[in-house]
């Protein structure tokens, strides 16, 4: 939600620059924050009501550019939720240069409504980039990366199962490329 107002609120899709906003109960998903009725990258809920997501809403959008009618269900839900601690690792043939990016990344802030995850060594971090596909480099939003997930990423990255590296020449798929969450042990035996 991106607005406090209760007569007028507006709320962001994260990541993609899309909201939903009302005015007098008229739904709106547009790319702008106060669309305009010539807006023609709008979709207009279909009837009147409160809020998007109560049962007596319709889910019939209408596209303003072609009156062509798109069914949107709007769900209240809480997100996904992020470990303290990912482990990335992987064993391609291919990834002895980026050796240094696998081990333990750990949650350190949020970034667009997403977390930002940097390795325990501060060599390089973890985001979700704002084309929608979590990218591993040096610094946040300094290019493309090192390996980036394919396609468009979802938005925790053990799901997405196709993982890219650059070769410095393109980028190709490996599959080996693992991030799954890591849970400390409870208790730790020394033998």
């Amino acid at each position: 939600r991106t607005s406090e107002t209760q007569e007028n609120p507006r709320y962001k899709k994260p990541r993609l620059q899309n909201f939903i906003s009302s005015d007098k109960n008229a739904w709106t998903i547009s790319n702008k924050r106060n669309p305009e009725l010539e807006d023609y990258h709008s979709l207009f809920l279909d009837g009147e009501c409160e809020i998007p997501v109560s049962p007596s809403c319709t889910s019939r959008w209408i596209s303003l550019s072609d009156q062509q009618v798109i069914n949107i269900n709007v769900t209240s839900n809480e997100g996904p939720s992020y470990p303290d601690y990912y482990e990335v690792k992987a064993d391609g043939k291919d990834l002895k240069n980026l050796k240094s990016m696998f081990g333990f990344y750990k949650h350190t802030r949020a970034s667009q409504n997403f977390p930002t995850f940097t390795k325990t060594d501060n060599t390089f971090v973890m985001y979700l980039a704002d084309n929608s596909q979590w990218i591993f480099d040096q610094k946040m939003y300094g290019g493309d990366g090192h390996i980036r997930s394919r396609p468009k990423s979802l938005p925790a990255p053990p799901n997405n199962g196709l993982w890219q590296f650059w070769t410095s020449s393109d980028w190709k798929n490996d599959s080996t490329i693992a991030i799954q969450p890591f849970v400390s042990p409870q208790t730790y035996s020394l033998e």
